[in-house]
């Protein structure tokens, strides 16, 4: 979350500035709500009232917040979180991989090992089938 702008204005500062640029460049965010029994947990409108006025008129909040929970929630919250990094990872890489298919392509590679059973060996199945009509499809590693 932002810090509190009392303790340390530099840091919020340089923060608010990097959060700005990312909402004027269009870099996707997943936001999560610490909400689990921890001293750093506040409400959402104490996290609003921190929040400079203009970072939520540029629309800091447009994505709905994540709440991050205690158990038996816990799990479910993480996945929450992981769907949607996942799905900005997909629409940033305009393929279906994702973030799981991206580890899993990397994995690959280090370990020699075809861990999702697509027959290659370091590529996703939606990268290695993408080729220009008529050209070769890129090499399989084996």
């Amino acid at each position: 979350g932002l810090p509190d702008r009392s303790k340390d204005g530099a840091a919020s500062e340089g923060l608010v500035r990097l959060v700005r640029r990312a909402l004027d460049d269009g870099i996707p965010m997943v936001l999560v709500h610490e909400q689990r029994s921890v001293p750093e947990a506040v409400s959402f409108d104490e996290i609003i009232r921190r929040t400079p006025a203009e970072l939520v008129s540029a629309g800091i909040y447009r994505p709905i917040a994540t709440p991050l929970l205690d158990e038996p929630h816990a799990a479910v919250a993480v996945r929450l979180v992981l769907n949607n990094l996942d799905l900005i990872c997909r629409r940033i890489e305009r393929h279906n991989s994702g973030v799981i298919g991206s580890l899993t392509a990397l994995a690959e590679s280090l370990t020699r090992i075809d861990m999702d059973g697509d027959g290659e060996i370091g590529n996703s199945p939606t990268r290695s089938s993408e080729h220009a009509p008529g050209s070769a499809p890129k090499p399989r590693l084996k």
